[in-house]
């Protein structure tokens, strides 16, 4: 999945999904307000109606026709007084899981007005990380590394590659179904 952060108009970036910021209170406002005019208040009508209210990771999806992204995901980031750079990283970590699951393999982040992208970056490539997964696949490379010599040497190789092949098989699965 690729993740793309930039300064460009939203409106002009073409993209599988692109994710827009809704703040607590009902309003679409900012990057949210320029996509909602492209889509011809699809999203005012969403927040109208209590889909979604901007809550932190509320999120609602909506296809877009006729435009250079194929679909616009609205995620809550909570109140607009209280939002953190770690809320950022939660925002796209919503983002990225919720349209992973669907497939979307080009993801583009508004950012809300007033936040720098070179600073927000960082925080929002650790929040499209699967932390949990990610530690999990580490401490097996770290284990592998560190027993695979002395297993190789006491089993057969037949066993070992079948070990191999079938954990390697139920991390795929269990990959699959997070994402």
């Amino acid at each position: 999945m690729q993740v793309h952060v930039s300064n460009d108009a939203p409106t002009s970036v073409a993209t599988g999904a692109l994710v827009v910021p809704i703040f607590a209170g009902g309003t679409v406002d900012g990057v949210a307000a320029e996509v909602d005019k492209v889509l011809g208040g699809t999203l005012a009508d969403i927040v109208a109606s209590g889909e979604i209210g901007g809550k932190a990771n509320e999120t609602s999806l909506v296809h877009a026709k006729d435009s250079s992204f194929k679909r616009v995901l609205a995620v809550g980031l909570g109140e607009r007084e209280k939002l953190t750079l770690s809320g950022l990283a939660k925002y796209a970590g919503t983002a990225v899981r919720y349209l992973g699951k669907r497939g979307v393999t080009t993801i583009a982040i508004a950012l809300p007005a007033g936040v720098d992208a070179a600073l927000a970056a960082s925080f929002i490539a650790e929040g499209a990380v699967a932390w949990p997964q990610t530690l999990s696949l580490m401490a097996g490379m770290v284990c592998g590394g560190l027993a695979g010599a002395y297993v190789a040497r006491v089993i057969p190789a037949r066993v070992a590659r079948g070990m191999i092949v079938l954990v390697g098989f139920f991390t795929w699965i269990a990959l699959r179904r997070e994402f």
